[in-house]
């Protein structure tokens, strides 16, 4: 991120990916139609697809500049402690919601001794690597990871083997959690079953960033190409394919394949197709005043909606605030309330440790 280029219009996207974020967590209809909330759900699938790709063409744009392994090092080392240092700061914050995630289940109860240490250090540290340990925190620990594979560890590799390593691992990714029900005999499924309950579920680890990362760094690399596409093109492109997103969603789970249905095939398509938005000449020529408030608030947005949308979901359960919709504006509107405060806060008053919270 750290490029001369101006791409306000990247930011306004990833304030729109944000916001699908929420709504993906929260089911704003779930209280008047599950089918429309399930369609609903699935075409904000584009979202965590999108926000890997920003990733990997601006870290792909800064190494660019980057002309040896040393130099290289020391930005992905500067790019780590900053990613990590977000993570941590809501690691702390949500000490208690690790520990009972969705429902309000204690997640430990009725472990003791060794036992207790073992599933502690799983739930709060390991889970690190292979997922998460705070809700919604996979993102950024997958980002880390990834990183360092992607332009590390694949540094000497052309971008035509990245990208059948890449088409690989998101095939293979896709297929397992979207149809394995029904694409695999009992006893590999019985295997694979094992595998994403006490090794990690491939969809929510650092095995989905890196093909996308890599689909970033390739969009930055072919970007004086791609994005002389017709923007009315791609635009109408992306509805179509958010459109089959849906329909995707839908076909997989009437033939009950489907573990989860986080990453789909046409949900990745439309995350290409928005990054390609965001990278176009003629979107590129909105100059927004506000972009950097607006990238600032995604961040924030994508982090602290888990506490907010838990805490409304408990006092749901004591029959209050009970219609979905309206804990979704009120989540949205706490959001953006608490942002504006404490970024007046660092702005006019200098309390500039908040800034760390995005």
């Amino acid at each position: 991120m750290e490029n001369k280029q101006r791409y306000d219009s990247i930011d306004f996207l990833r304030l729109l990916a944000a916001i699908a974020v929420v709504v993906i967590h929260a089911w704003p209809f779930a209280t008047y139609s599950s089918s429309l909330g399930i369609s609903v759900q699935s075409a904000c699938r584009f979202a965590v697809p999108f926000f890997f790709m920003v990733s990997g063409f601006f870290v792909s744009k800064s190494i660019s500049k980057v002309d040896d392994k040393v130099a290289l090092v020391a930005y992905l080392k500067r790019y780590s402690l900053r990613l990590l240092q977000l993570y941590m700061i809501w690691w702390v914050i949500y000490i208690p919601l690790t520990l009972t995630r969705w429902n309000g289940v204690n997640r430990l109860a009725g472990l003791e001794g060794l036992e207790l240490i073992k599933a502690t250090l799983k739930l709060y540290v390991f889970s690190f690597f292979t997922g998460s340990t705070f809700l919604g925190s996979w993102y950024i620990s997958a980002t880390l990871i990834g990183c360092w594979i992607v332009f590390y560890l694949f540094r000497k590799l052309g971008n035509g083997p990245k990208f059948t390593i890449s088409l690989i691992i998101l095939l293979a990714i896709l297929s397992l959690e979207n149809i394995s029900k029904i694409m695999l005999d009992s006893e590999w499924l019985s295997v694979y079953e094992a595998f994403r309950l006490k090794v990690m579920i491939p969809s929510q680890s650092f095995v989905m960033a890196v093909p996308l990362l890599i689909w970033g760094h390739l969009i930055n690399t072919w970007e004086n190409k791609l994005n002389k596409i017709p923007l009315p093109m791609l635009v109408t492109l992306f509805l179509i394919f958010n459109y089959a997103t849906m329909r995707e969603n839908l076909y997989w789970n009437g033939l009950k394949g489907q573990f989860l249905n986080d990453e789909l095939f046409f949900g990745v398509l439309a995350a290409v197709l928005l990054m390609l938005i965001g990278t176009n000449l003629d979107a590129r020529k909105l100059q927004i005043p506000c972009a950097s408030y607006l990238r600032m608030l995604s961040s924030f947005m994508y982090v602290a909606q888990f506490g907010i949308i838990v805490l409304l979901r408990t006092v749901a359960r004591h029959g209050i605030l009970t219609n979905s919709l309206t804990r979704f504006y009120i989540t949205m509107i706490s959001i953006i309330v608490l942002f504006a405060v404490m970024n007046w806060l660092v702005t006019n008053k200098k309390v500039t440790f908040l800034k760390r919270l995005w």
